[in-house]
């Protein structure tokens, strides 16, 4: 009886160590990640693939021409990335296949390598080209702060979390840091 007793005890604990944790995990994400739209090719920014060009736009108030102009710039240059990604990854599925084939030629693995290289190439272009294309459509004072923006790694993010750590110190004491 003792046994029994002792065992549901152990068991009513972890189930709730299990439970505490997983809800404590949930509060932890952050709150428009529900919003967020799913792009499969993301890189590990959970399902929004993080695009240095339009994040170094926030913060900067644009023109509803500006706007506009931004609008139809930005899809043509999702459907042009698009376009190269599918490619790529058509490239990366053949990649696969000689890891696990048998007989394999260096010849093909060089041909691989190549066309990876062509591709990240290509795209490397369109990301840049297109950040000049957004960058000649600012005035001067937004292309300073959109080229600050850019130089810092998209300054917004960074300064919202240095908001959020001093946020953070005012509830927990600052513990000897000064920002």
């Amino acid at each position: 009886m003792k046994r029994i007793f002792l065992t549901s005890i152990i068991i009513g604990l972890l189930a709730g160590s299990v439970i505490a944790q997983h809800q404590g995990m949930v509060s932890m994400a952050p709150p428009d990640f529900a919003k967020r739209e799913f792009v499969p090719w993301s890189d590990g920014d959970h399902g929004k693939r993080s695009d240095n060009t339009h994040r170094a736009l926030m913060g900067i108030d644009l023109t509803d021409s500006q706007e506009k102009s931004l609008e139809k710039i930005k899809r043509e240059h999702n459907v042009t990335m698009t376009e190269l990604r599918s490619d790529i990854a058509g490239i990366h599925a053949k990649g696969k296949l000689l890891i696990v084939n048998d007989k394999v030629k260096d010849s093909e693995i060089k041909d691989f390598a190549a066309k990876i290289s062509h591709f990240s190439e290509k795209m490397a272009y369109k990301r840049i080209s297109h950040a000049r294309v957004v960058r000649n459509l600012l005035t001067e004072d937004q292309r300073l702060e959109f080229d600050n923006n850019i130089l810092s790694h998209g300054a917004p993010k960074h300064k919202k979390m240095k908001h959020m750590r001093k946020r953070m110190r005012g509830m927990h004491g600052n513990h000897g840091r000064g920002d």
